[in-house]
């Protein structure tokens, strides 16, 4: 495991987040990207590209709407879901990966979090995904 030491943590809007250039060997975005605008979103995978070393990685985990393909979730083939109570978007899978595609992000793995076994989420939400 990496030390406390070699990790930080940002108390700072995403859209606000200004790190150096080639700074970071991961960066690990959880949960949050929900409340950024497309835009906004977009213009934060860029912010953490240019903040990455050689061969660094970013890790996103998020809800989507469903898995690739679409249609087994009560939105069915929506790309994208806005919550009323606190205004955040839950993209679908498709749509997380045409975004990626905009920002000319290379995913080299993606998998879903397991609804059954030692590590499952509650099948009745969301399903999670790391990219």
């Amino acid at each position: 495991p990496l030390p406390s030491s070699q990790c930080r943590f940002f108390r700072v809007a995403m859209q606000d987040w200004r790190p150096r250039r080639r700074e970071y060997d991961l960066v690990w975005v959880q949960w949050c990207v929900g409340h950024l605008t497309d835009v906004d979103f977009l213009r934060f995978l860029q912010t953490c590209r240019d903040s990455l070393k050689p061969n660094g990685l970013l890790v996103l985990k998020d809800n989507a709407l469903h898995a690739a393909g679409g249609g087994d979730a009560p939105h069915g083939d929506d790309a994208f879901y806005v919550d009323d109570d606190d205004r955040s978007v839950c993209r679908s899978f498709d749509y997380y990966r045409a975004i990626f595609d905009v920002a000319d992000a290379t995913v080299v793995a993606e998998a879903q979090q397991p609804v059954n076994g030692r590590f499952a989420f509650p099948a009745d939400i969301y399903p999670v995904f790391c990219f």
